[in-house]
């Protein structure tokens, strides 16, 4: 039975993340910039910053092999007219992703269970519009 560990989800993730085109492009080249960690100096929209906890087993799970890790995506917009419609935009279709991901072969290889997304928040300040949403992973982990 496949396995895997908090980390080699948050690298997984920033590559699936990475890898999709977002509905809405300012330029060509206006893709997610994905970093696992602390917040890098970046510049232009759709910085994506991931973060987690490292995993625990569930108590009273379905197997003593059933773990549990919570991601949290942060997404960064410089403020302008078509802001906030983006950062719905790209937060439902990273949402979106991670519900594909766990029903992919590849999902199923890394034995990932479930993926239960949260409400995403929106702030703004400063001139930025951040986004904020919780994804729990349910996953075959270490036994």
């Amino acid at each position: 039975m496949a396995s895997t560990t908090s980390g080699e989800i948050l690298t997984t993730l920033k590559a699936r993340i990475e890898a999709l085109t977002p509905a809405v492009k300012a330029s060509p080249d206006d893709r997610y910039q994905v970093v696992v960690g602390l917040r890098a100096a970046f510049a232009g929209n759709r910085q994506v910053l991931l973060t987690a906890q490292p995993g625990r087993r569930i108590q009273g799970g379905r197997t003593c092999s059933d773990w549990e890790t919570v991601v949290l995506v942060e997404c960064w917009y410089l403020d302008h007219p078509d802001a906030y419609v983006n950062a719905c935009n790209d937060s439902e279709q990273i949402c979106n992703e991670s519900y594909d991901w766990v029903a992919s072969t590849e999902g199923e290889t890394l034995g990932l269970l479930r993926a239960e997304p949260d409400l995403a928040n929106i702030v703004g300040s400063d001139g930025e519009l951040q986004v904020s949403r919780s994804v729990r992973f349910v996953y075959r982990g270490l036994s």
